[in-house]
Parts: C-alpha cells; sequence; structure tokens
C-alpha cells in the first residue's frame, strides 16, 4: 500500500474576492457545497478540495467533479469518481481547521 498526502491553507478573504463572481463560483462548488455560503465554509471547502487534487495528483481542472460532503458528526469527506485518479483509493481521510483569517485542509489517500 501506497500513502498520499495533501495539505493546502486558505486565506478566508481570498474566499470572498472568488465567491464574488458567479462564474468562479459556478466553476468551483457543486449545488450541495453551496448549501451554506459564508466565506469560511467555502474557505474549508476549496482547502480541502485543493489538498485532494494534491493527494490524487488530478490536474485542477476538474474542481466540480469532486465533492465535499460532512458526515453527521461534522467531519468532512470526499465523494469522487474513481476514473478520476490513476490509483484505487482504498481509504481517504480529511480534515477542516480554522483559526483567524485562515483554513487549512488535509486529505490522506491510501492506495491499494
Amino acid at each position: 500500500m501506497k500513502i498520499h498526502t495533501g495539505i493546502d491553507m486558505v486565506k478566508i478573504s481570498n474566499i470572498e474576492e472568488l465567491i464574488k463572481n458567479p462564474k468562479n463560483v459556478e466553476k468551483t462548488f457543486s449545488e450541495s457545497e453551496l448549501i451554506d455560503v459564508k466565506p469560511h465554509k467555502l474557505a474549508g471547502i476549496f482547502a480541502l478540495k485543493e489538498a485532494f487534487f494534491k493527494a490524487s495528483q488530478i490536474k485542477i481542472k476538474k474542481w466540480k467533479e469532486i465533492v465535499v460532503k460532512k458526515h453527521d458528526n461534522g467531519k468532512p469527506y470526499i465523494v469522487f469518481d474513481n476514473d478520476l485518479i490513476d490509483f484505487k483509493v482504498s481509504s481517504m481521510d480529511c480534515s477542516i481547521s480554522h483559526d483567524g483569517e485562515y483554513v487549512i485542509g488535509n486529505v490522506v489517500l491510501l492506495e491499494d
């Protein structure tokens, strides 16, 4: 087995700027991710997607092909089509953390 990791940190004010343009929002976030459009929530989603791209080495043009959701306890997870990456993911763990003006997303993928 092989472990793939990805991490990303986002400044919330950068997301505030990004979401001012509806085309950016449409290109970046799925419909279900837009239920709560608070900038710090979207920054967490953005950071987690970036971390996933880094861990899986997917080209960033596929933003909406992965969707960040959360379990009942609030822990985030990612839904994606296994055809997007060149290896089979047997397990994944995700985390988002907020502190002041910054949000960090972390993804660990376990490859079969």
